[in-house]
C-alpha cells in the first residue's frame, strides 16, 4: 500500500509539473463559499493571457455557474503577432500573447462542482477570479475550458462594426470615425438619441522663430482599419491609433511622435466638441455641480488638474472620459468652452458646444502617448466621473488558475 501510495504521488507531481505555467489547483474545497455580493463592476472588459497554448483558438469556450447550472457566455479570442500588435488572424493557435475577453458582468458563480462533470471539456481548465480592488469582497468567476465537441451556443453579440459608415454601435452607444478631412470621430449618440457630436479635435502649438499652430486637420488622413469585429469588442485602428470599443466602454490608445517638428512645443490639447444646438450638463473635479451646455459662455475653473476626467450628460446619456498623458510633462488643464458664436479660427462647424477635454502647456516631450477610456451610462445618474476615474485608475484584478479533473492536491505554480 505505501509503495501504491508513493507512486500516485509521484504521478500527480509528474503530471502538474507538465501544466502550463499558471497557478494549479485540484481542489475546490480550497476555496471560499461564494460571497453574498457580487460583482458590483459590470461594464468593463475581463481579459485572461496564457492559457492553452498550443490549442486551437476555435476549441476554447468560456462558461460561468449559476449556482444551479452550467451557461456559455459571450466571448471572443484575439490574437496577437510576436510584437504584442493586434491581428485580424495570426495562426489560428493560441499564444502566451492572445486573449480571452468576456465581460465583468457575465461572470457568475464559483462553482460547487466540477464543470468536467458536467460538460465534454479536456481534463484542464481554467477558474478566472474577477475581483473589484475597490471593494475586495466583490467578485465573479468564470470558467475557460477547451474541447473539440462543445459549439458556440450563446448568440449575443454586443458590438459591431459598419464598413460603410465607419461606425461602431452597441445598444447603448454609436462612434463614427470622420470619412475625411480628419482622422478623429465625428459622430456620437447615446441610448436610441440622435448625433450629438461636432468632431474630436486637436490642437498642437509650436514655436519656430515664430508661433505655428495644428489643428486635426493638418495630419494626413489614415484609413480606417477594422482588426476585429468579435462578439465582445471590436478593435479598430487608424494610422497608429487602435480603438477597442464594448458594450459601455471604449479605450483609445493615441501615440503621437511629434520629433519632426523644429522648435519647442507651447501646448497640447484633445477635446471633445457636441454638435451645434446641443445642450445638456458638463462635470469635472473641479465643476462637480456641473455646468449648463447650451452655447452660452460659463466660468469655468480650469485648475487643479488631479483627476483627469470629464463628463457631459446630454439628453439620453452620459459620456464620461478619463485618460492619461503619458511622458508629456508641463503643465496640465481641464479645457473647456461653450460659446455658440462663429469662430472662424475654429475647425468643425466653427461653434463651440460643451467642448471639452485636456490642455498641456509647455510640454516636456515631444514623444507621448494619449490614453482615454470612455464610459456611457445613462444620464439620470448625474455627476459618476469621479467614481468611473477610480475604476480606470483601478482595473478589476484577474486571477487565472488551472484547476484538474482529478481531485488530487497539486503543488501550487506561480507564473513570477
Amino acid at each position: 500500500m505505501k509503495m501504491i501510495r508513493q507512486l500516485f504521488l509521484a504521478a500527480a507531481l509528474i503530471g502538474a509539473l507538465l501544466l502550463p505555467s499558471a497557478a494549479l489547483a485540484g481542489n475546490l474545497a480550497d476555496e471560499p463559499s461564494p460571497p453574498d455580493l457580487a460583482l458590483d463592476r459590470t461594464i468593463e472588459p475581463v481579459i485572461v493571457t496564457g492559457v492553452f497554448a498550443g490549442r486551437s483558438v476555435n476549441d476554447i469556450f468560456v462558461y460561468r455557474w449559476t449556482g444551479s447550472a452550467w451557461e456559455q457566455i459571450p466571448f471572443q479570442i484575439d490574437e496577437r503577432d510576436a510584437t504584442g500588435a493586434y491581428v485580424a488572424n495570426e495562426d489560428g493557435v493560441m499564444d502566451s500573447n492572445d486573449e480571452v475577453v468576456f465581460m465583468s458582468g457575465d461572470t457568475g458563480m464559483l462553482a460547487s462542482s466540477s464543470i468536467g462533470d458536467a460538460l465534454p471539456v479536456s481534463g484542464l481548465w481554467y477558474r478566472v477570479q474577477v475581483t473589484d480592488p475597490l471593494n475586495t469582497a466583490s467578485k465573479g468567476w468564470a470558467y475557460i475550458v477547451h474541447s473539440t465537441t462543445l459549439t458556440v451556443t450563446n448568440p449575443t453579440d454586443y458590438v459591431s462594426y459598419n464598413a460603410g459608415n465607419l461606425r461602431v454601435s452597441t445598444a447603448n452607444y454609436a462612434l463614427g470615425w470622420a470619412a475625411s478631412g480628419h482622422n478623429g470621430l465625428d459622430y456620437m449618440s447615446m441610448f436610441g438619441g440622435g448625433d450629438i457630436l461636432d468632431r474630436t479635435k486637436l490642437r498642437i502649438d509650436y514655436r519656430f522663430i515664430v508661433l505655428i499652430k495644428l489643428t486635426e486637420n493638418d495630419f494626413p488622413l489614415d484609413n480606417v482599419v477594422l482588426l476585429k469585429d468579435g462578439v465582445v469588442r471590436t478593435l479598430v485602428k487608424r494610422g497608429g491609433t487602435v480603438t477597442v470599443s464594448y458594450q459601455s466602454y471604449t479605450s483609445t490608445t493615441f501615440p503621437v511622435d511629434l520629433r519632426s517638428l523644429p522648435g519647442s512645443l507651447e501646448q497640447v490639447r484633445t477635446s471633445v466638441d457636441l454638435g451645434n444646438g446641443v445642450t445638456g450638463t458638463y462635470y469635472d473635479e473641479n465643476n462637480a455641480a456641473g455646468k449648463p451646455i447650451d452655447g452660452v459662455p460659463d466660468n469655468v475653473t480650469a485648475t487643479p488638474f488631479n483627476q483627469a476626467w470629464r463628463q457631459v450628460t446630454v439628453g439620453n446619456g452620459s459620456n464620461i472620459q478619463v485618460a492619461t498623458l503619458t511622458s508629456l510633462g508641463g503643465t496640465r488643464h481641464h479645457y473647456y468652452k461653450d460659446n455658440s458664436a462663429v469662430d472662424p479660427q475654429d475647425t468643425g462647424d466653427q461653434r463651440s458646444f460643451g467642448d471639452s477635454g485636456f490642455e498641456v502647456t509647455n510640454p516636456t516631450s515631444k514623444l507621448f502617448t494619449i490614453t482615454t477610456g470612455q464610459y456611457f451610462i445613462p444620464a439620470a445618474q448625474g455627476n459618476q466621473g469621479a467614481t468611473y476615474n477610480q475604476y480606470f485608475l483601478n482595473p478589476l484584478q484577474v486571477t487565472a488558475t488551472a484547476e484538474s479533473q482529478f481531485q488530487t492536491y497539486l503543488p501550487t505554480l506561480s507564473r513570477n
